[in-house]
């Protein structure tokens, strides 16, 4: 093969309709299994494995549905029924069924985003009462700290970090930032 035939081959898997022989309807996406009360790292977890597989852009609008009378509607329509069941197989039987109604890979994402993803008092509130009540009991130390730095992790994901946006922190000399994170890790 010359050189300008292998510039032009095209690898199939960055093709984001591509599904490969590997890619069954009832695999789940990640090992996370989201039950209601997961939702942050069910999350993180699916979009890693739809990163892999090149269709992230199925849930997050990159890749929009497409007319019917498009010559690549069919290719589009068998990913996004296979993305709905790799996610179907990635939540409980009975969220599964909930989101049976959904007509699409993003409007079943939106769907838990909507009814799960929202950050709220109730949320922080258990977290923080199960961080204050864990206890390390026949828990080895890299389990107990384990669970510990999972929990810490959640916190920090709900809570978030405030973010700067008239670009102050951008001509900032003092380390702000570094010194925030030390203290909140000298709180821990």
């Amino acid at each position: 093969m010359s050189e300008k035939n292998d510039k032009q081959q095209v690898v199939p898997y960055a093709d984001p309709f591509y599904l490969g022989s590997s890619d069954h309807s009832n695999a789940g996406l990640g090992p996370i299994v989201f039950n209601g009360g997961n939702y942050l790292n069910w999350s993180r977890s699916v979009k890693m494995a739809l990163g892999a597989k090149n269709k992230l852009g199925f849930i997050d609008g990159m890749i929009s549905k497409l007319a019917i009378e498009s010559e690549l509607y069919s290719l589009w329509q068998r990913n996004d029924c296979m993305i709905r069941c790799w996610l179907s197989a990635s939540v409980t039987p009975e969220i599964a069924e909930q989101m049976l109604i959904c007509d699409s890979a993003q409007e079943f994402w939106n769907e838990l985003s909507e009814r799960h993803g929202q950050t709220n008092a109730p949320q922080l509130y258990s977290l923080k009462k199960e961080v204050n009540g864990l206890q390390q009991n026949n828990l080895s130390v890299d389990a107990y700290y384990g669970k510990l730095k999972r929990y810490w992790d959640e916190l920090n994901n709900i809570e978030g970090f405030p973010y700067c946006e008239c670009g102050a922190m951008s001509k900032c000399t003092c380390n702000i930032l570094k010194k925030l994170a030390e203290r909140a890790a000298k709180k821990r």
